[in-house]
């Protein structure tokens, strides 16, 4: 009985962190990939120079941050279905283990 009570506390703590977490982490990509202010160009920018943060955005932070904003954050069905697959894989990695491996 007790260790069943460990085991649906540490799912009720563990899934709601590895779900926002996964919410952070795509929220934090689509802030370093910004176009105008991303932390990417800024980055870029102090160490090659203001020539290479311009070749920065215009081919790789402008993709990026379109992909990330209108495949996954702006289209709601791929975003919750990420969602869903991450939810399913952190009750995956927080189930307990049964058995002689336990």
């Amino acid at each position: 009985m007790v260790k069943s009570f460990r085991s649906r506390l540490r799912q009720l703590i563990f899934i709601p962190i590895i779900i926002a977490a996964y919410l952070l982490i795509l929220r934090g990509a689509i802030e370093f990939f910004h176009p105008k202010d991303g932390g990417l160009l800024y980055i870029v920018d102090f160490i090659f120079g203001r020539e290479t943060a311009f070749w920065i955005a215009a081919y790789v932070s402008h993709h990026c941050y379109g992909f990330l904003t209108q495949s996954i954050w702006g289209d709601p069905v791929i975003f919750y279905s990420l969602l869903s697959a991450v939810f399913i894989f952190s009750v995956f990695l927080t189930k307990t283990k049964i058995g002689k491996n336990a």
